[in-house]
């Protein structure tokens, strides 16, 4: 590795962050070719495109806990004296130079070194390959590295990293997110919702009026809706501030909770109340209005959020509105986020790094609200039928009546009754019922065709006379 008269490579073996020194299981194979150039070592791989997957050895220290006397004090390709274990170091000269900068990575985590050797030699690289797979490539580096990952002080190990050359600016040492020079590290938020089901009621019984795919509900029921907020990325995301609106007077929200998914809480149930349910600044958890905030303090990397609300239908929608919602948006996150309200695109998206909804951190869902029916043109109870069964005899007969003139003479004419498809009076008491769908201008159109024909019956008298 750069040290002279080396024979075979040494392993250091760790015990917590001990570290001592044995001869490697490896032998040297005999007449093993030695590079020329005065160095008096053994051949090291060949010089190339050598990022990618290594075998993770450490060597080097001259102090407790990384004491290894076959470097302490031994010079390199690269530096004299250097190979201590109180720095971030590696070999890899031949490969990328001396003092070039190599990160170190596994399991998402990362290191930046210093090449500040060589090595190592070949037939160890043959050894490891046929133990271990692959190319068999070996980096050997500070003990610090091995503390670092928690593993990785003989190739006998077989314990991988990835290795790339990044710039030579970047500092040593562990990095604050992987890779070492990419962006700082940030909290990442993903949303989603979902509406449970009514027992005994399908989600969407209802296709008139757009309503197919949404989901429907009586005006009287009431049903619980989910919002999840995912931290998905690598850092922590303070003072999260979310918004809710609820379309009234359609919609009515009765309740909200919030509940988290931490793996160390002790409620013993997947999702437990979170400290944010009490935070001082949310309102009532009871019939809290139309639109508010909720504050859920942090949300940790992998933690996820859960508002939890009861909804009831309060008023009927069919055909009156456009899917009734309960909105959610991400109102603020410290350093990294701020939308002013649900429909703002001039939200501040802290370096691009919130991607979901292309950063638009938003969602919803949409119900559509049935009624029993009335005499109002629609279909309130999607049965197929429009103004079937209602209550309007009273309002009929009460009604003032209209006067039509044709051809000089006036006709007295009944208030409007669509009737039913047949031809009957469709047993609405005086208020008729029609097909779903069809129209009011059709039911018009024969209105004023009977009129028409009236008006020739009476030309024709007057002829007559």
């Amino acid at each position: 590795m750069g040290r002279t008269n080396v024979v075979a490579v040494a392993i250091a073996v760790c015990c917590g962050t001990t570290c001592t020194v044995e001869d490697d299981a490896g032998i040297e194979p005999t007449g093993a070719p030695e590079e020329i150039g005065g160095h008096g070592v053994p051949k090291w791989h060949e010089p190339g495109p050598h990022s990618g997957p290594h075998i993770l050895t450490c060597y080097g220290g001259c102090a407790a806990p990384h004491y290894d006397p076959s470097a302490c004090g031994g010079g390199t390709a690269c530096c004299s004296a250097c190979i201590d274990g109180t720095w971030w170091y590696s070999t890899e000269q031949r490969n990328f130079g001396c003092g070039a900068k190599l990160e170190i990575s596994r399991d998402g985590r990362c290191v930046i070194v210093e090449v500040a050797d060589n090595g190592p030699a070949t037939w160890v690289e043959d050894q490891a390959a046929a133990r271990c797979g692959g190319t068999g490539w070996i980096i050997d580096a500070s003990p610090l590295v091995r503390d670092y990952f928690g593993g990785g002080c003989g190739w006998s190990e077989c314990f991988w990293v990835d290795v790339r050359q990044v710039s030579s600016d970047l500092p040593q040492g562990p990095c604050a997110s992987c890779p070492c020079d990419g962006p700082p590290a940030h909290p990442v938020f993903e949303l989603r919702t979902e509406i449970a089901d009514i027992a005994g009621q399908e989600r969407d019984f209802c296709r008139l009026y757009d309503s197919e795919t949404k989901f429907d509900m009586n005006v009287g029921q009431s049903v619980v809706q989910r919002f999840y907020v995912t931290n998905s990325g690598v850092a922590v995301g303070r003072n999260v501030i979310v918004g809710l609106w609820i379309e009234e007077p359609f919609l009515h929200l009765a309740r909200w909770d919030i509940y988290d998914n931490w793996p160390t809480h002790t409620c013993g149930a997947e999702w437990c109340l979170n400290d944010s349910n009490s935070h001082p600044e949310n309102p009532a958890h009871d019939n809290p209005g139309g639109s508010f905030r909720l504050y859920l303090y942090a949300l940790s990397p992998g933690e996820t959020k859960m508002v939890e609300m009861r909804v009831e239908a309060t008023a009927l929608s069919l055909g009156l509105a456009d899917h009734p919602d309960v909105r959610l948006w991400v109102r603020h996150v410290d350093d990294f986020y701020e939308k002013a309200d649900f429909g703002s695109t001039d939200f501040n998206n802290v370096g691009g790094y919130q991607t979901f909804n292309g950063g638009d951190l938003r969602v919803w869902s949409e119900t559509d609200v049935l009624a029993p029916e009335t005499c109002d043109g629609l279909d309130d109870d999607c049965n197929g039928q429009i103004d079937e069964g209602c209550v309007a005899d009273e309002a009929i007969e009460d009604a003032p009546r209209d006067d039509a003139r044709t051809d000089g003479l006036t006709l007295d004419v009944p208030p409007y009754d669509a009737g039913s498809p047949d031809g009957g009076d469709g047993g609405g008491g005086g208020c008729g019922c029609r097909t779903a769908g069809a129209s009011d201008a059709a039911a018009l159109h024969g209105t004023l065709a009977l009129l028409a024909a009236l008006g020739l019956v009476v030309r024709r008298v007057r002829r007559r006379g």
